[in-house]
C-alpha cells in the first residue's frame, strides 16, 4: 500500500501473491474450529437428551454418528497443520475428536497413515486401497471398520517410525480399556454401546464412504500415474455438499496442495482453473458416481 500526499493507493496481489496467501495457515483457523464445536454440541446434545429420555437411544445413536462424521473435518486439517500454525492447538483440535472416532490411535499414528495415502494414492501401496475395491456388500463393512485395518497395517510396518510410536499406542489402548471398564462396572455399557460404539462405526462408515471413496473413484488410476486423474473434483451443487463435504467435493486440490486450509480449495480452483483443467482433472458432476470419460 503506498501514500500520495493524503491520498491511500492500494496495489492490488499478484495472482502468485494471493495464492501464497491462500495457502497460509492462520493462527487459527475458526472455520475448523466452528466444525469442532458443531460436532461436538451435535454429540453432548444428542446424548444428553438420549440419556434424559427426551429422544430415543435409537435416534441418538444415529445422530452421534453424523456428529462424529462432522468432528472428522477438523481431525483431518489437523493431521496436515492447517488448523493453527501453533502446533499445540493444531494437534490438540484434532486429538479430542479422534479420541471419540479411534480412542486407541495417537493423532501421530492416524498422521503417519495418512500422510502414507497421499504418498501412494491409489496405488497398491495406499493403506486405504481396501476401503476402493471390493463387492458391493463388503466396502460398508471396510468403511465402517477400517480403523480394525489401520490398526493390522500399522504393527505390520516394521519402520522406525511405526516402532518409536508403539509405546503411544499401548498406552492409549490401556486406558481406553479402563475407560470402557469403567463404564461396565456403572452398569452403562448399554449407553456406552448405543451413544458411542456403534455411532463410531456409523461415523468412519460416512468418512469412508464421502472421504476415501467417492473422491477416488473409480480407484484405477494412481497418483504416480496421473495425479489429476487419481483424484476428483465435483462440480455442482456447491451449496449443499460444500459444508456437508467439508469442501472435499474438491478434494483433488486437498492432493494437490495437501496443507491448504479446506475452506480455500474452492478458491484455488478458480485461481488456477486453466492450469488444472488443462491436465484433464477427473470430474465427476452433482451426484454422480463415475467421473466423466471414465
Amino acid at each position: 500500500m503506498l501514500r500520495r500526499g493524503q491520498v491511500t493507493v492500494r496495489t492490488m496481489p499478484t495472482k502468485d501473491q494471493y495464492f501464497a496467501e491462500l495457502r497460509k495457515v492462520p493462527a487459527l483457523a475458526l472455520p475448523s474450529v466452528a466444525y469442532f464445536f458443531i460436532g461436538y454440541g451435535i454429540f453432548l446434545g444428542s446424548t444428553m437428551a438420549a440419556v434424559a429420555g427426551q429422544i430415543p437411544m435409537w435416534a441418538a445413536c444415529l445422530i452421534n454418528g453424523f456428529a462424529l462424521y462432522v468432528l472428522f473435518t477438523p481431525m483431518h486439517e489437523s493431521l496436515h497443520g492447517s488448523v493453527s500454525s501453533n502446533q499445540f492447538v493444531n494437534d490438540m483440535l484434532g486429538r479430542i475428536p479422534l479420541l471419540f472416532q479411534i480412542p486407541a490411535a495417537p493423532l501421530e499414528v492416524a498422521r503417519w497413515i495418512h500422510l502414507a495415502h497421499h504418498a501412494n494414492t491409489t496405488s497398491s501401496d495406499d493403506p486405504d486401497n481396501f476401503m476402493h475395491h471390493g463387492a458391493w456388500w463388503v466396502l460398508p463393512f471396510r468403511w465402517a471398520n477400517f480403523d480394525v485395518f489401520y490398526v493390522v497395517k500399522f504393527f505390520q510396518d516394521d519402520s522406525n517410525a511405526t516402532k518409536r510410536l508403539r509405546p503411544a499406542v499401548y498406552m492409549y489402548a490401556i486406558v481406553f480399556l479402563i475407560i470402557v471398564a469403567g463404564f461396565v462396572v456403572n452398569g452403562l455399557a448399554l449407553e456406552l454401546f448405543i451413544l458411542w460404539f456403534l455411532p463410531s462405526r456409523i461415523g468412519l462408515g460416512l468418512i469412508g464412504f464421502f472421504f476415501v471413496f467417492l473422491p477416488h473413484f473409480p480407484a484405477d488410476i494412481s497418483a504416480r500415474q496421473d495425479k489429476y486423474q487419481a483424484t476428483t473434483t465435483r462440480i455442482g451443487w456447491e451449496w449443499v455438499l460444500t459444508p456437508f463435504l467439508g469442501y472435499h467435493n474438491y478434494h483433488l486440490i486437498h492432493h494437490l496442495y495437501p496443507n491448504v486450509p479446506f475452506y480455500n480449495y474452492i478458491k484455488i480452483w478458480q485461481l488456477r482453473y486453466e492450469e488444472i483443467t488443462a491436465n484433464n482433472p477427473s470430474i465427476q458432476k452433482g451426484f454422480a458416481l463415475r467421473p466423466e470419460g471414465r
